[in-house]
């Protein structure tokens, strides 16, 4: 090791102190909110949280379309289901009529078969018009549909709907 002199400690010295003094006035600017690096990194930092907070609303807002697309839907599926409820409880009632009109028109022909008149009593029967059974239609759900994708789910399918057009594009 090499001796140090006593210039180079005066020097050191004075460095130590003006390193010192350039580091209270960077503390003092950063407290103050006037350091440039400060005022630049803040600058970043709030333009992250604006942008997080426009993402928040957005996926708000979308949360928010989704659970009433879903509320509606729900209501319709309730008011369908109703709907179809009151046809089978008609139904029922209906087929129970049927029966009974079945069995009264086969108590008329024994009655008829055997040799007494029951014209008025069948007239009054074939006046009492119970509906024939609906066909079971299938019933078709239409409304708004919702469906949801992963980021990556999504990511993947862009690149899938991009491959596939390049390739047509390329075979034209």
């Amino acid at each position: 090791m090499q001796p140090i002199k006593q210039e180079q400690i005066i020097t050191e010295k004075g460095n130590v102190q003006k390193i010192a003094k350039e580091m209270q006035q960077e503390l003092l600017q950063t407290q103050n909110g006037t350091h440039p690096e400060y005022i630049m990194l803040l600058e970043t930092l709030e333009q992250t949280r604006e942008r997080l907070h426009k993402l928040a609303k957005i996926q708000h807002q979308l949360a928010v379309q989704h659970a009433d697309n879903v509320f509606k839907f729900t209501e319709s599926q309730i008011e369908n289901d109703y709907q179809l409820g009151r046809e089978d409880v008609k139904e029922k009632i209906f087929a129970k009529l049927r029966a009974k009109k079945r069995e009264l028109k086969e108590l008329l022909d024994k009655i008829q078969a055997r040799g007494i008149q029951c014209a008025d009593e069948m007239q009054v029967l074939n006046d009492v018009k119970v509906p024939n059974k609906k066909r079971d239609k299938k019933q078709v759900l239409t409304g708004p549909m919702n469906f949801k994708l992963s980021d990556s789910e999504a990511r993947s399918d862009i690149a899938i709907i991009k491959s596939r057009a390049e390739e047509a594009d390329q075979g034209k």
